[in-house]
Order: C-alpha cells, then sequence, then structure tokens
C-alpha cells in the first residue's frame, strides 16, 4: 500500500500564523475559559468563517490559523461555514451560505472557568461522524515542570486509527485514540540533540508521520496536534504550539549564617587560703 509520509521541524510555533480575536470581548473577565482555536481542516486553505452562538467568531481563516478568545463557563454552539466575503454576521437562520459539510446546527463546547483549552477544527476521528469536520476541546496542563525539563504533549485530533508515538525509536505514548485526553511527557531541555518523532498505527506498525522537534531551553510546554483526513485530501499534519506555563516560583535557597563563635573563658576556681598564724 503506497503510504505518504511528511516532515517538518516542530519548534514552537514556527508551523502557525497567528491571530488574535477575543470572542465576545465584553463578557471576558478573570477567571474565564482560556481557548486556544486551531483549523485543522486541510488541505490548505480551505478558508472558513467561525461562528460561536450565531456571532461571527472570525472570517476567512485558513488551515494552521489559531485564534485566541475567552469565555465565561457555559455550553457554546460552534458552527464552521465555507468562507464568504463578506462574512454576514450574525449566521443566518438558515445556516451557512456555503458548507463546510459541518454538521447541521453546529458542534456544542463545553468549558470551564479558570482552564485552558485546545480547541482543534479538525475531522472526526471517532463515533458515526468519523471523517466529517467537528470541533473538539482538549484541557491543557499548565503546571510546573521538573527543573531543567519542559513537557511535550500529543493530541490525536485526525482520522486515523489509534496510534503510537516514538521519540528516538522508542514509544512514549502508546494506543493512543483520537479524541482522547492529551497524553504528556517530561523531557530534558537544552538537550545536545534534537528527537526524532514517528507516529505510526498501533496495531501494524505502518508509518503516519514523522518530523523532528527541535529542542529548546527547559521550561518549555508543547502540544503537537496530529490532524488529517487522506479521504478528504488532507493529508496528515503536525502542528505545533507552546502554552506559557503557570508561575512557577524557583525553589528558594536560604542559606543560614553560622552561629558567631564566642569563647567563654575556662571557669576559675577559686583558691581558699587558710592563713597561718605565728606567734
Amino acid at each position: 500500500m503506497k503510504r505518504t509520509r511528511l516532515s517538518a521541524a516542530v519548534a514552537g510555533l514556527a508551523i502557525l500564523a497567528a491571530l488574535v480575536i477575543p470572542a465576545t470581548a465584553t463578557s471576558a473577565a478573570p477567571g474565564d475559559a482560556a481557548l486556544t482555536i486551531f483549523h485543522g481542516l486541510g488541505p490548505a486553505p480551505n478558508s472558513v468563517d467561525i461562528y460561536v452562538d450565531g456571532a461571527l467568531l472570525a472570517p476567512g481563516v485558513d488551515f494552521g490559523d489559531t485564534l485566541e478568545a475567552e469565555l465565561p463557563a457555559g455550553t457554546y454552539t460552534v458552527e464552521v461555514c465555507g468562507a464568504v466575503d463578506p462574512a454576514p454576521d450574525p449566521l443566518p437562520a438558515m445556516g451557512c451560505e456555503v458548507s463546510a459539510d459541518f454538521p447541521n446546527g453546529g458542534v456544542d463546547l463545553t468549558v470551564e472557568n479558570n482552564k485552558s483549552y485546545t480547541v482543534v477544527a479538525q475531522y472526526a476521528g471517532t463515533g458515526v461522524t468519523t471523517g466529517r469536520p467537528t470541533v473538539v476541546a482538549y484541557e491543557n496542563d499548565l503546571s510546573c515542570v521538573t527543573a531543567g525539563e519542559g513537557r511535550i504533549a500529543f493530541i490525536h485530533a485526525a482520522t486515523a486509527p489509534v496510534v503510537d508515538v516514538l521519540f528516538d525509536g522508542a514509544v512514549v505514548f502508546d494506543n493512543v485514540v483520537a479524541e482522547s485526553a492529551p497524553q504528556s511527557i517530561e523531557v530534558a531541555g537544552n538537550a545536545a540533540a534534537d528527537i526524532a518523532m514517528l507516529i505510526e498505527i498501533a496495531a501494524d506498525g505502518t508509518d503516519l508521520f514523522d518530523t523532528t522537534i527541535t529542542q529548546t531551553p527547559a521550561g518549555f510546554n508543547y502540544t503537537l496536534i496530529f490532524v488529517g483526513n487522506p479521504q478528504q485530501d488532507a493529508f496528515y499534519a503536525l502542528i505545533d504550539t507552546n502554552y506559557a506555563l503557570e508561575d512557577c516560583v524557583p525553589p528558594t535557597t536560604v542559606t543560614t549564617a553560622p552561629a558567631p563563635t564566642t569563647t567563654v573563658p575556662p571557669a576559675v576556681t577559686p583558691v581558699v587560703a587558710n592563713p597561718r598564724f605565728t606567734g
């Protein structure tokens, strides 16, 4: 069977063009859910318009673009339409003017306050809608990492079987099911060599995608998103981002000055003299 393998160097946001567009900015408040939305519906450019609860979030979003948004906790309906110019706002009652083969009525997405999410417009990897566009939210891990190390998380957001992920020939994530929660591993920062990454079908070892992860100074928090659906001519690809870790206070070393040394003179034993009188 002929296989197509793509390679790319993964280093922070090298693959992505970023759009910073606040969603419902008037409702944004401290503690809202933080969303980073990725357009993973290839092939490029596959420009789309994205709506949340009928309101236009962003027009003309191309494959690989990202959007930053903040939303209060709740359930929201996300709709993806084929891009038109100008994009209507709000979304007409009849729905998209140009279909993106997205589920009628959109996809409901639930988020919680004080959490960070990777939201991927992707081809479904499981269920009755396998292979069709959908939107899935994956919760991010922003916790501190071990000193001198960084975190690499992997998201299976492709129309593909269960996969294994290998770093330098060793399996680090095994039997990863599409749309499952992200898996992560800590690796040493400032490593001398880059990491050769391979994604293969768990059942038979068929290679699906390979790339190189370029090492960076410790403290990184990469999320690697595997997307694609060859049946839609959307060949497998990897989208990556580097999330900032929560405020990690380095351990404080307390140096205690040595206590001053006091020299105590030896005790003096008084000598009692017994006087003698001579006559």
